[in-house]
């Protein structure tokens, strides 16, 4: 089996046991059983099991880092409305920190994986600073063509975005129903409104 084929394959097999048995109680044994592997294999492509889930968190859970819903943003450029395109990303980027949330409890258990996946974003050059950055240079482009009007600096303004996803994703682990009293379509499009305007709208969003 090709190198890079035998690296998915693991990966994809601890990811698999992540979900089942979640970080503490994932081993290496487990990972090489799910991938029909002998466990010096996993040796040969990882230097153990830290780096492994780091590669797993990283590599396999993209939804994690938001990439797949900013891509989405970023291709969106000059396209529909600027509030709308806003407003889905606000959507994907909820379900995505319902993920991050998750993942993060698991490496608060496991603060060696921790520090190996923090080593691992910063040599990648990814983590939620990266999202953030390209969020912002999406709404500078926008800007500067005349579809949108920033009423405050624009690392100011995604920051407040995205924070009021990941706190409505964190409310939802406590309450079965919104805190905010709206479902998350119409919540997105409050928090959008209130950060950001189409030009010749009112100043100040509607509550």
């Amino acid at each position: 089996m090709p190198t890079d084929s035998m690296r998915d394959k693991l990966m994809e097999a601890a990811a698999s046991v992540i979900r089942e048995r979640g970080l503490a109680g994932t081993t290496i044994r487990m990972i090489s059983k799910a991938a029909g592997v002998a466990e010096g294999s996993v040796y040969n492509h990882f230097t153990g099991k830290h780096e492994l889930i780091s590669a797993v968190f990283v590599e396999r859970m993209p939804r994690i880092l938001l990439k797949d819903a900013i891509g989405k943003l970023l291709s969106s450029v000059g396209q529909g409305t600027v509030i709308g395109n806003l407003e889905a990303l606000a959507q994907d980027a909820v379900v995505a920190y319902r993920e991050l949330d998750a993942i993060a409890a698991m490496l608060i258990s496991d603060p060696e994986t921790a520090a190996t996946l923090r080593q691992d974003l910063a040599e990648r050059r990814l983590g939620p600073a990266r999202g953030l950055e390209a969020v912002a240079a999406y709404v500078k482009i926008e800007e500067a063509q005349g579809r949108v009007v920033l009423p405050a600096a624009p690392m100011i303004l995604v920051a407040a975005l995205l924070g009021g996803c990941h706190e409505y994703a964190f409310q939802q682990l406590f309450h079965d129903e919104s805190p905010f009293g709206d479902d998350l379509g119409a919540f997105a499009g409050r928090l959008v409104g209130a950060l950001f305007r189409a030009p010749g709208d009112p100043a100040v969003a509607p509550r």
